[in-house]
């Protein structure tokens, strides 16, 4: 299954470069930076909230969240937003340009993780266009303001607070 923000089922794009496929289909821009991840063969898939799921993957912490999930970053964080805030730190895989159709900016990711009580620490690994050396992708360190230690953090919202904001 895949991770979003409704239990549904759903198409994913299986393209022949594994790390290339998304529930997202592919924009032009990816196509042309990547030509070898031209073919693509839709699937059905189940997609559940990772909220839901949470409790069976027997979760023990420090908890660290890792998300590479080809464009679909604010429909996984909304769908696991109980489950991210128990996290000390999410590195997620965000787009500096848009590689699928509808993926969020950096800017949205970023406001939701702030709702969430995380802030933006910075990159830990990026990958560059093979035509020009532009950033086409990289990772963002977010740290959980919660679990901060030795420095003042600002006010985080409760949890009931920031259900309300979307």
């Amino acid at each position: 299954f895949a991770l979003g923000d409704t239990n549904e089922t759903s198409i994913i794009h299986r393209n022949q470069s594994t790390p290339s496929s998304s529930l997202l289909p592919m924009d032009d821009l990816h196509r042309e930076e990547f030509p070898h991840t031209t073919n693509v063969i839709e699937e059905t898939i189940q997609v559940k909230r990772l909220d839901d799921v949470a409790d069976q993957l027997n979760i023990i912490g420090p908890l660290i969240v890792k998300i590479d999930v080809q464009g679909f970053e604010d429909r996984v964080i909304r769908g696991g937003e109980l489950t991210l805030q128990k996290a000390h730190a999410i590195i997620v895989e965000l787009s500096s340009y848009s590689l699928y159709e509808g993926q969020p900016s950096f800017a949205d990711v970023h406001i939701q993780l702030d709702r969430l009580g995380f802030v933006f620490r910075g990159t830990v690994d990026q990958m560059l266009s093979p035509k020009d050396g532009r950033i086409l992708q990289f990772d963002g360190l977010f740290e959980n303001l919660r679990f901060q230690t030795g420095v003042q953090s600002k006010t985080l919202p409760s949890t009931a607070s920031v259900a309300s904001n979307e």
